[in-house]
């Protein structure tokens, strides 16, 4: 098995990235979008590289290229920012607190840990 991922073939990974941060702006949690980038690479991969056992498998390494490119700076750019990692997960997400009543949504996380919430609903 030969699979032949060329300059051209390898130009399709910066396009997954974009693509699946168009989709992760356009609200799709980010959780899902490791599998909307293997389905994306798969489908590029039989298109671009061949409709070929090798093309789909071409198509899974520029989807796990372009995960990891994403992961990669986005652990960067945390640690350069001194954010905790996982804390920035959470922005979005619904908790609740021990202690309060109530459910809170986390709006952002601060450079030392710190998550500013508000509460969405409260227990009767």
């Amino acid at each position: 098995m030969n699979i032949d991922i060329g300059i051209y073939d390898a130009t399709l990974i910066p396009a997954m990235i974009f693509i699946l941060w168009i989709v992760g702006q356009a609200g799709l949690h980010k959780r899902f979008l490791p599998i909307v980038a293997l389905v994306l690479g798969i489908v590029l991969g039989l298109i671009f590289i061949g409709a070929t056992p090798e093309g789909a498998i071409g198509g899974v390494l520029l989807a796990a290229t372009a995960i990891g490119f994403h992961s990669g700076t986005k652990n960067v750019m945390q640690a350069l920012q001194k954010t905790p990692a996982g804390t920035e997960d959470l922005i979005g997400e619904q908790v609740q607190i021990p202690g309060l009543e109530g459910w809170y949504e986390v709006t952002s996380a601060e450079a030392d840990g710190t998550l500013k919430i508000k509460q969405v609903t409260a227990d009767r």
